[in-house]
């Protein structure tokens, strides 16, 4: 446990899933269903805004200093963390192998907590023990894929947002109904002219 104390951790990504109204409307959109302006008010807008920069971040690549960093609180709550300097290197090169390609923002403190609490499986709670890096994956994909319908939903989102309302034509003023009035006039009145010669010859 000494050796995982003393290496330096990476900062790890602060990632929070998107608010009520926003995650609503993204679980609709993934169902199918279309987004529609009157369901994007300002509120909705201003919240989907800074999700979207919250989760593009959130999707950036870890680095093994992030990961470490997790790992390293992670020791201090399971039984069986790595000890020696050989077998941490070991461990992070392992998780990274398999975890590498999963975004910065799943190793936060929401996750470390989620693999803490698990429940118990055939008598033996999983998550007082440190991780195999499968077991790691089957925790943390999920939430890299959540973040990345996040990203994809709060787009289009925006995208409604950021449509520019249907410009509806101003009634006719007074004297454009005169002038349309006058046309109509001066067309009977030709087409009476044109008449009234064809029966004269």
């Amino acid at each position: 446990m000494n050796h995982v104390s003393k290496i330096r951790p990476g900062a790890i990504a602060a990632y929070r899933p998107a608010e009520p109204a926003v995650s609503a409307l993204i679980d609709a959109r993934r169902e199918g269903m279309a987004i529609l302006p009157r369901d994007v008010t300002p509120v909705v807008a201003s919240q989907a805004r800074v999700q979207l920069a919250s989760a593009q971040h959130a999707m950036q690549p870890a680095s093994p200093q992030m990961v470490m960093g997790w790992l390293k609180k992670l020791a201090g709550m399971v039984a069986n963390a790595p000890t020696d300097e050989g077998a941490v290197r070991a461990a992070v090169e392992a998780v990274m192998e398999v975890c590498g390609e999963l975004p910065a923002g799943v190793w936060s403190v929401t996750s470390r907590q989620a693999w803490c609490r698990q429940p118990a499986v055939n008598g033996r709670l999983p998550g007082t023990f440190w991780p195999r890096p499968a077991e790691l994956y089957a925790l943390l994909r999920p939430i890299a894929d959540r973040i990345a319908r996040e990203v994809e939903g709060c787009k289009a989102i925006l995208a409604v947002a950021d449509q520019k309302p249907d410009t509806q034509r101003a009634p006719p003023t007074e004297a454009e109904r005169k002038a349309v009035a006058e046309a109509m006039r001066q067309v009977s009145v030709e087409r009476a002219a044109r008449v009234l010669s064809g029966m004269e010859k």
